[in-house]
């Protein structure tokens, strides 16, 4: 897991989403979701979500088609921990919790949160939004297409 800021060699699509980001916040710390245009974002729909903050809990608003299919079911209107594997739970909900409590976009690079046992990996940009500019209330994420695992060279 890194905060986004240390991150020189992610994917194009994770810089290109958060320099848009960037250009959203409009002088506060964090953008709104009314500043997020989906047409402004139509490249990346497919591979989107957008989980919303419920007291203690994460409950996904929004999950874009092309995840919804790799992963098998529908998760709109599902918390978040409702939707992945207890292999890989402890590790999606302390990348939320930085997000949420640093309020800072993560990028990390992971297994598909997907009930399929595989030897894929994704990247992963996790990115705030807020209702008032400053606290978070929302995360945006936009999820690579699943690729093989990189092995190291010896």
């Amino acid at each position: 897991m890194r905060t986004f800021k240390d991150v020189h060699s992610c994917p194009a699509p994770l810089r290109s989403l958060h320099q848009y980001w960037q250009s959203k916040r409009q002088g506060n710390a964090l953008p709104t979701r009314d500043d997020i245009d989906p047409i402004e974002l139509r490249s990346y729909l497919g591979r989107i979500t957008l989980a919303e903050r419920r007291g203690s809990e994460l409950v996904y608003q929004l999950v874009g088609a092309d995840l919804a299919s790799e992963w098998g079911f529908e998760s709109t209107g599902k918390r978040i921990v409702e939707t992945v594997p207890a292999s890989h739970r402890d590790t999606f909900v302390a990348l939320y919790a930085t997000v949420l409590t640093e309020a800072c976009p993560v990028h990390a690079t992971l297994p598909p949160p997907s009930r399929r046992e595989s030897d894929l990996t994704i990247d992963k940009l996790f990115l705030p939004l807020s209702y008032d500019g400053r606290s978070v209330d929302m995360v945006l994420t936009y999820a690579t297409k699943p690729r093989e695992r990189r092995t190291e060279e010896p």
